[in-house]
């Protein structure tokens, strides 16, 4: 970005219902889904209801270092310990990490479960809570 475009990005105020997570960072939730936004650029969206996705994105924006933990946590309300915790798992298991209700598989089963996770992603499916649960939730919106 030019330095012209960055004056620019820094002057355009929020909508009135956004909340900032930090200096280039901000979400919007609206009818059930959160749009988060980075330098006004689209980044993520997903449904609210959704603690997989929400997750999932409270990661990404720490991981690609575009938000600090403290600022993500405190913006997306988990707790610190919590947040570290699901990071943690998340970089050993990838989002099948992140799923509530698979602490009880042993590595050979998450294994065995994570070519299914894939495929369902890939179809757009993602299962809300267990590799057991065939349900599936709306897939992210498109950015463009």
């Amino acid at each position: 970005m030019s330095q012209t475009e960055l004056e620019f990005v820094k002057d355009v105020a929020l909508p009135q219902d956004a909340v900032s997570i930090n200096r280039r960072a901000w979400f919007r939730d609206l009818d059930g889904i959160r749009a988060v936004f980075v330098d006004q650029t689209p980044f993520y969206c997903y449904p609210l209801d959704d603690p997989i996705l929400h997750r999932f994105c409270a990661i990404q924006l720490v991981e690609a270092g575009l938000a600090k933990v403290k600022d993500v946590c405190r913006t997306f309300e988990l707790h610190l310990r919590n947040f570290s915790r699901l990071r943690s798992k998340f970089r050993q298991f990838g989002i099948a990490g992140l799923f509530p209700g698979n602490r009880d598989l042993n590595p050979f089963e998450r294994q065995r479960w994570l070519p299914e996770l894939s495929n369902s992603i890939e179809k757009g499916k993602v299962p809300t809570t267990s590799p057991h649960n065939s349900a599936s939730v709306t897939p992210p919106c498109d950015a463009s």
